[in-house]
C-alpha cells in the first residue's frame, strides 16, 4: 500500500452525502465541481499539496521501475491527479475526467514523454454497471 496515494481529504465534508453538503454548503459545493481549487472546506486538503504528494509517490514508483508493466489500483481523485499531471493540466480541471469505478486508465511512460493512452475503459466489467456513489451524480 503507498499511503500517498490515500484520496484527497475533504475535511468536514467526509463522511457527508452529496444532498447534505449541498444543501449546508451550496457556494464551496459547486465550487468544488467549477474552480476546485477556490473551494474552501474547512479541514481538507490542500489540492495544489494534494497533487504534489500523489505526483511524487506516483514518479518514486515509475523511477525506480523502468521496465515492464506497473498496476496502481487506488482511487479516483489519485488518478485524476495523476492523469492532471500527464496532460500538464491544472486541478480546476481534475473533474473534466470522468473515471467510472472499476476503470482502467492507461498511461505509457516513454523516453521522452508520458502518454495517456487509455481512459476510463470499462470493457472488462462486460457491461456490468459502475453507478454508485460517484461525484458525477450530483445533479
Amino acid at each position: 500500500m503507498v499511503e500517498e496515494f490515500k484520496e484527497v481529504g475533504l475535511g468536514v465534508w467526509e463522511g457527508r452525502s452529496i444532498e447534505e453538503v449541498r444543501k449546508e454548503d451550496p457556494v464551496n459545493f459547486k465550487l468544488w465541481f467549477t474552480e476546485p481549487l477556490k473551494a474552501k472546506i474547512e479541514k481538507a486538503e490542500n489540492l495544489k499539496a494534494f497533487k504534489e504528494r500523489v505526483v511524487k509517490a506516483f514518479e518514486k514508483i515509475t523511477d525506480k521501475e523502468k521496465e515492464g508493466e506497473i498496476a496502481i489500483v487506488t482511487h479516483g481523485g489519485v488518478i485524476s491527479a495523476i492523469i492532471a499531471h500527464i496532460l500538464e493540466l491544472d486541478m480546476n480541471h481534475i473533474w473534466r475526467i470522468r473515471l467510472d469505478n472499476a476503470s482502467i486508465s492507461e498511461i505509457r511512460i516513454e523516453t521522452e514523454i508520458s502518454r495517456l493512452s487509455l481512459l476510463n475503459s470499462t470493457f472488462h466489467l462486460n457491461g456490468i454497471e459502475t453507478k454508485g456513489i460517484s461525484i458525477w451524480n450530483t445533479r
